[in-house]
C-alpha cells in the first residue's frame, strides 16, 4: 500500500510515501489538519496529478483557497507559495529560526506574484511596459 497524506481543509497532497518492497509497513505521523488516504501499489505509478485527481475524487475536495503571498511592510509583494496554515504551514524564507514572520504578512491569493503590490485590502498588478523595444534591443551584444 502507498500512503498519501493530504490536507482535511483543502484535499492538496501535501507527502506520498511509497515503500521500497511491497510488504513493508508505513508508519505516517500526521500533523494537526493532515489525513491519511492508502491506495494499492498500483497507484504508485500514477503522477502526482493524477494521484490528486483520484484523491479529489475520494474526498469530494477541490484544492482551492491554498496559495498566499508574502507581503512586506511596504506593500511589495515578495513571493508566493502554496500552502495550507490549518496544517500550520509557512514560508519559511520570511520567518526566523523561531518560527516569527519577519516583516511580512501572509495573504492569501491565487494569482498576486513578485511585482505586484498591496494596499489597504487590495493587489494591485504591475503598470506594462510602455513603448517599443529599439531595433536590436534585448539582442546578444546590445
Amino acid at each position: 500500500m502507498i500512503s498519501v497524506v493530504y490536507s482535511q481543509t483543502t484535499g492538496r497532497i501535501r507527502s506520498v510515501v511509497v515503500p521500497s518492497q511491497a510488504n513493508e509497513q508505513i508508519i505516517c505521523n500526521l500533523l494537526a489538519g493532515e489525513a491519511l488516504q492508502q491506495f494499492n501499489m498500483s497507484y504508485a505509478k500514477q503522477d502526482l496529478n493524477a494521484l490528486q485527481a483520484t484523491l479529489n475524487q475520494i474526498t469530494g475536495l477541490i484544492p482551492s483557497k491554498d496559495r498566499y503571498v508574502m507581503v512586506d511592510a511596504n506593500g511589495n509583494v515578495l513571493s508566493a507559495c502554496i500552502c495550507d496554515s490549518a496544517c500550520g504551514d509557512c514560508d519559511p524564507k520570511n520567518y526566523d529560526p523561531q518560527g516569527k514572520m519577519v516583516g511580512c504578512q501572509m495573504i492569501q491569493h491565487d494569482t498576486a506574484s513578485p511585482g505586484w503590490t498591496y494596499s489597504n485590502g487590495v493587489f494591485t498588478t504591475p503598470p506594462d511596459f510602455v513603448g517599443p523595444l529599439k531595433p536590436g534591443a534585448g539582442t546578444v551584444g546590445n
